[in-house]
């Protein structure tokens, strides 16, 4: 809340409230296989790239 409190009309903050909902984390089983197939890929680019 934020309100007046003096005839000045000085604003301050009279609290906060904050709301936290825990979440559970989304699994990514195809991450493994991009990034195997992104190194993959790399390595086979420098074995053509030597030759």
């Amino acid at each position: 809340m934020i309100g007046a409190f003096d005839s000045n009309d000085e604003w301050k903050l009279k609290s906060i409230t904050v709301d936290y909902t825990p979440t559970t984390p989304v699994p990514l089983p195809a991450g493994g296989l991009l990034l195997m197939g992104g190194l993959g890929a790399l390595v086979i680019a420098r074995k053509f790239q030597k030759a």
